[in-house]
């Protein structure tokens, strides 16, 4: 729903991290979720800024930050570190409601109604 609503259609699975490809660098506006060892968390670039919403509240993870320099991997300047700009976001109450959060988070950036 999201990827039609902002007419991308070139999704890419998560499972795609875990081969020797990786995922494919991405341009232009994009929503991505991502999983992290049993949670599920959502980043959005928007006007060439890449932003990470998690509701549990984490730091970047190894496996976060490997997913996000390969869809941004045109993004990354000369020192390795991509800037990702973490947004204050609702914090889930319990273990199992991450997906609800990162769908609402995406469909927020997708309608313009979640400002970065």
């Amino acid at each position: 729903m999201v990827a039609r609503h902002i007419r991308k259609d070139n999704n890419q699975s998560t499972l795609l991290v875990q081969t020797p490809g990786g995922f494919d660098s991405v341009s232009g506006d994009v929503i991505h979720i991502h999983h992290d060892s049993l949670h599920w968390l959502v980043c959005a670039s928007l006007q060439g800024v890449v932003y990470l919403a998690d509701s549990a509240h984490r730091p970047i993870s190894p496996v976060v930050g490997q997913q996000l320099k390969q869809l941004f991997q045109s993004r990354i300047p000369v020192n390795g570190d991509l800037p990702v700009y973490i947004v204050l976001s609702a914090q889930q109450p319990n273990g199992s409601d991450c997906g609800v959060y990162v769908a609402a988070f995406a469909f927020r950036w997708a309608t313009g109604t979640m400002a970065p």
